[in-house]
C-alpha cells in the first residue's frame, strides 16, 4: 500500500526547499572572489600577449 502525502504540508515542503537553494546559491556566489579573478585573467592576458606578438612577427619575416 502506497503512503499518502498531506497535501496541507506541501507549500511548506517546496517553499523550504525554494528558500534553502536560493540560500545555497546566494552563498556559493558571495563567496567567489571577481575582483582576483578579473585581475588574474588580466594579467594571463598581458602575460600571454608578448610572446604571441613576438611569435607574429616573426612568421611575418619581423615586418610590422
Amino acid at each position: 500500500m502506497l503512503a499518502r502525502i498531506n497535501l496541507e504540508i506541501l507549500p511548506d515542503l517546496l517553499t523550504h526547499f525554494k528558500k534553502t537553494a536560493m540560500d545555497f546559491v546566494t552563498s556559493l556566489l558571495s563567496s567567489i572572489n571577481f575582483q582576483l579573478i578579473f585581475q588574474l585573467t588580466c594579467l594571463a592576458l598581458i602575460v600571454i600577449s608578448g610572446p604571441v606578438i613576438i611569435f607574429l612577427l616573426s612568421a611575418n619575416g619581423g615586418d610590422m
